[in-house]
């Protein structure tokens, strides 16, 4: 903003309007937050991802009347933009993320379908097993996580440790496949028995 903008700018109104925005906004968000946990937290991480670009939306509107100057208008038609942009792009990547994941062995080795699907040629594992749990996840690198899934690449209890997630339903069996070449990938598909994969991969496996 010019000299002239800034003098005219009423930024203690603004300020004002700043801090009982986010003081609500944060009481809201942790409560609803929590509500959803118990109640049901496969819409916590749709809550995460969604909300608080909403509520930006809501409060750039609101605080629309202290965007008189020509620079303002032009950045909040911009933050505006952006944040809609933003927005729809989560919505899709969830959208995306909800799609049919599928598991089977194909000539190619086995396939995984779906968002952070993975083909592994048969000859690039090294040992398979099925689980009662995930092992100890720290925190995601990038992909999908909204209560009971989780898929993409996420950090292990160690800094240096990987892994590749295409869980659904982490509370039953989990196939465990370890690569020769590149990071663990644990499956666990609404739509497929992991047992019989197992049991099939395992007798695929035992004939190369």
């Amino acid at each position: 903003m010019s000299d002239q903008e800034k003098a005219e700018f009423p930024l203690d109104d603004y300020l004002k309007a700043f801090k009982a925005f986010h003081i609500r906004f944060g009481v809201l968000f942790t409560v609803a937050s929590v509500v959803l946990w118990f109640f049901n937290p496969e819409w916590l991480g749709y809550h995460m991802g969604i909300t608080p670009i909403v509520a930006y939306l809501f409060f750039m509107y609101r605080t629309k009347s202290f965007t008189q100057t020509k620079t303002n208008k032009r950045l909040y038609l911009l933050g505006t933009s952006v944040l809609v942009a933003v927005l729809l792009g989560v919505i899709g990547l969830f959208y995306w993320s909800e799609s049919d994941s599928d598991a089977f062995i194909s000539d190619r080795g086995l396939e995984v379908t779906g968002a952070y699907g993975i083909i592994i040629p048969l000859e690039e594992i090294d040992s398979i097993a099925l689980l009662d749990e995930l092992p100890e996840i720290r925190t995601r690198i990038h992909g999908i996580s909204t209560g009971t899934v989780s898929k993409g690449k996420y950090k292990g209890e160690a800094s240096d440790i990987r892994y590749h997630l295409i869980v659904e339903h982490p509370t039953d069996l989990i196939l465990y496949i370890r690569r020769k070449k590149g990071i663990p990938v644990f499956i666990a598909l609404d739509g497929v028995s992991e047992m019989q994969l197992f049991a099939q991969l395992q007798e695929d496996l035992d004939q190369l």
